[in-house]
């Protein structure tokens, strides 16, 4: 079976988050944009990210005059002081954790809506990247919240606009520390069963250690996705040691078939993103033996990148 597979090297851009509507019309453009380059069916796998619904915690905030995220944090807890300061009290969480869940469900409602109507529209399979929210349960629905921390989170929408899977990130940057993300447990992850073959989710960091890779890899992987978003330059060093997360894992396990690595670029405020995404194979199913059957060009601008993939 051929698949099409889609990395979406994603420029992420301030006031693109500061409304749903926003949102909804940037991914709803780069869908539009990658239809007419591959078709999409239901046998294509298009693949968002890292953090490309974790800025949706701007959603209707005023903070476009700021130049640094430290500015505009201290800018909304100001402004929100004491709703905030009694959720710290009542859960005994830090300023940022109480601020997400002051508008997880706002968050949640953009997020999910916009991801679900989009592969519903399309009739394909998205990895929604990442988004910063507490545990949830959805029923009827209705969202519920189930826990009181937060995690960095991935979704996978199925051709109907269904959530066939969700991945919570094991192991954190120093940035993610700071910001009050909680890790998630090495038992919860999980590999999805999909017509276009069986996925799963090692968010950035994750798929670099052999303990979230291999638990993947023993639960007959196809297809490594690996959401990705580098808080820093993309220089030399990086150059050098991306290839021992994804692609290294392709290579090494008989198993795993594909990888897909899209990577998020651009500036919030003062942080800069960048990075190369790439559609990764055994090397010897390459034509040039490097073990990319797509790579981007660009380590700062937008790209879509693709590639044909047999199962």
């Amino acid at each position: 079976m051929k698949i099409k597979a889609v990395a979406v090297q994603m420029e992420f851009r301030l006031n693109d988050f500061l409304s749903s509507r926003n949102f909804r019309e940037r991914i709803f453009d780069i869908m539009k944009r990658i239809d007419k380059m591959v078709e999409l069916n239901e046998r294509s796998l298009v693949v968002f990210p890292e953090d490309v619904g974790s800025f949706l915690v701007f959603l209707d905030e005023d903070v476009s005059s700021f130049d640094g995220l430290e500015k505009a944090a201290k800018a909304i807890i100001k402004k929100n002081f004491f709703t905030l300061l009694l959720k710290r009290i009542r859960y005994n969480v830090g300023w940022i954790t109480s601020f997400i869940l002051s508008k997880y469900r706002k968050i949640w409602d953009s997020y999910y809506g916009t991801f679900s109507d989009v592969a519903k529209e399309y009739g394909c399979y998205i990895v929604g990247g990442s988004l910063l929210i507490p545990r949830i349960e959805v029923q009827k629905g209705k969202v519920n919240r189930i826990s009181n921390r937060i995690y960095n989170t991935s979704y996978l929408f199925g051709t109907k606009g269904e959530i066939l899977g969700v991945q919570r990130k094991v192991h954190l940057i120093e940035l993610e520390e700071k910001l009050e993300i909680s890790s998630a447990s090495l038992s919860e992850l999980r590999v999805y069963k999909t017509s276009i073959g069986r996925i799963g989710i090692a968010i950035c960091y994750d798929a670099f250690f052999k303990d979230v890779v291999e638990k993947l890899v023993l639960q007959e992987t196809d297809i490594l996705v690996q959401p990705s978003a580098n808080p820093e330059l993309w220089d030399e060093r990086l150059e050098k040691e991306w290839p021992t997360g994804c692609w290294q894992a392709v290579q090494k396990y008989p198993t795993l078939k594909y990888g897909i690595n899209p990577m998020g670029v651009g500036k919030i405020f003062d942080l800069v993103f960048e990075g190369m995404s790439s559609i990764i194979a055994k090397r010897d199913k390459t034509k040039d033996k490097s073990g990319y059957l797509a790579k981007s060009t660009s380590r700062n601008k937008e790209e879509i990148i693709y590639a044909d993939i047999l199962l």
